[in-house]
């Protein structure tokens, strides 16, 4: 039963109504209705039954080959002997996707998961019987999304801002250089040599030669910044240390101490980073830190309509599409544990389920969401016309990579539909923004500099 559940699911693919009315030859009964799932129970007269044996047992004899026959001419109850399990298989995956279809047109659901059957009942020349739930979209009205009422602080930039993003660019050009000090600070950068070992054997990828550790960060081997702490040059030393989860040694060497070296703040610093002079690199760090202030804003200001949606409009949505997001986000997740980490996999598994707890509410969120910007464009009558869709695409073609530009366009074809959707949903966050700003409290919108 198991075999045929999955093929009953997997063949099933919703198709587009005709507009004309679906028959339905079948009895249908709504046994539960909830607020996004509904369970039918169904009988299928025996006539249709017989019907669609007799469909079934011709199409397999046209195809069946039996000794001293020629292909098809084999007689119908040599195929009925042979192939009885296949024809019951196939009569009842064809009834129950035919009759679901039906079911679905007819009541005018649009599924957002695979339809799944919950149980049947089947004999030859006698009714079918099987039951099926189907996942849908939450039916509903966006409320009190006209005025929202927010509270969005007032862009400002401060000076000492200006001068702290000036000083990170120092230091993003400063040199190392051989420090005067004899003892190792926390201030400092160490040149080292180390090797780790577990159970007295060297670990193949913990090991390293004139390896460069700013004291001041995080290490991916612990407790190595606290071993060389306070060491002389050429000092050497073997400390007990967890790697991987394992007790290890590590064994370390310091090489050399070096400290940075800020350029000094002047023309020809402002030079380095393409300004003419050192008040033009100024005023170009005071604009991008003004940008990122009214984005900061743009961002709160959405983050507060968000939040007014989902409080006003608590609906349930559909656990499969819930789900779906959820999976989305560990794979993205998993990926960074890649990037970030030798044993990434091994530390993703580890991990996978308090991820899943933790990424729970915000795909849940995301989903509600997704559902309340679709009904507001729907009664707003908010579309995305194809001239939106060319400028979405020439903007991120013209600022992607040549050898980035091919895959863009792939991207572009294959999800025509989600890219769509988002755009469409912009433009619904941007027509509730603006509504919104009707209601405003503190803010005008313009950069106030201190």
């Amino acid at each position: 039963m198991g075999n045929l559940w999955q093929r009953l699911t997997a063949s099933w693919v919703p198709k587009k109504d005709s507009g004309r009315k679906v028959r339905e030859s079948s009895r249908s009964r709504l046994v539960r209705e909830e607020a996004c799932a509904v369970v039918f129970a169904v009988e299928v007269p025996a006539e249709e039954v017989v019907k669609e044996s007799e469909r079934v047992y011709q199409s397999l004899r046209a195809q069946a080959q039996f000794a001293g026959f020629r292909q098809g001419k084999a007689p119908l109850e040599m195929v009925k002997e042979r192939y009885a399990q296949r024809a019951r298989e196939l009569v009842v995956q064809n009834l129950i996707s035919k009759n679901v279809q039906g079911i679905l047109q007819e009541r005018k659901i649009v599924p957002t998961s695979v339809p799944a059957v919950r149980s049947y009942q089947f004999d030859w020349e006698k009714p079918l019987t099987f039951e099926f739930q189907v996942e849908q979209a939450p039916r509903f009205q966006v409320r009190e999304y006209h005025d929202l009422k927010v509270t969005v602080p007032q862009p400002v930039v401060r000076e000492d801002s200006v001068q702290e993003r000036i000083r990170e660019l120092q230091h993003r050009l400063a040199r190392l250089e051989v420090s005067a000090g004899q003892e190792l600070g926390k201030e400092h950068f160490a040149l080292v040599d180390y090797e780790v070992s577990v159970a007295g054997k060297p670990v193949p990828d913990g090991r390293g030669r004139n390896e460069l550790v700013e004291m001041s960060a995080p290490q991916t081997i612990s407790g190595l910044v606290e071993a060389i702490l306070g060491c002389r040059r050429g000092q050497e030393k073997t400390v007990s240390i967890t790697y991987r989860d394992q007790p290890a040694q590590l064994q370390v060497k310091l090489v050399e101490i070096k400290e940075k070296r800020l350029p000094a703040l002047d023309e020809e610093f402002a030079k380095d980073l393409g300004a003419s002079s050192l008040a033009e690199l100024e005023s170009q760090v005071r604009q991008a830190v003004e940008q990122e202030e009214k984005t900061r804003c743009e961002r709160e200001l959405q983050r507060q309509v968000e939040e007014r949606l989902l409080e006003t409009n608590p609906i349930e949505v559909p656990r499969s599409m819930v789900e779906a997001h959820l999976e989305e986000m560990l794979r993205r997740a998993k990926l960074l544990f890649f990037r970030q980490a030798p044993n990434g996999e091994a530390e993703f598994l580890k991990r996978r389920e308090e991820l899943r707890g933790r990424f729970l509410p915000d795909a849940e969120r995301d989903i509600k969401l997704y559902y309340i910007l679709s009904e507001i464009a729907r009664q707003e009558r908010i579309a995305v016309a194809e001239e939106d869709l060319q400028r979405e695409r020439e903007a991120d073609l013209a600022r992607a990579e040549a050898s980035q530009k091919a895959s863009l366009e792939q991207y572009y074809q294959t999800h025509r539909a989600s890219i769509l959707t988002e755009i469409q949903h912009r433009k619904v966050m941007q027509y509730l923004k603006e509504l919104a700003g009707k209601f405003t409290q503190g803010g005008t919108g313009n950069v106030t500099t201190l």
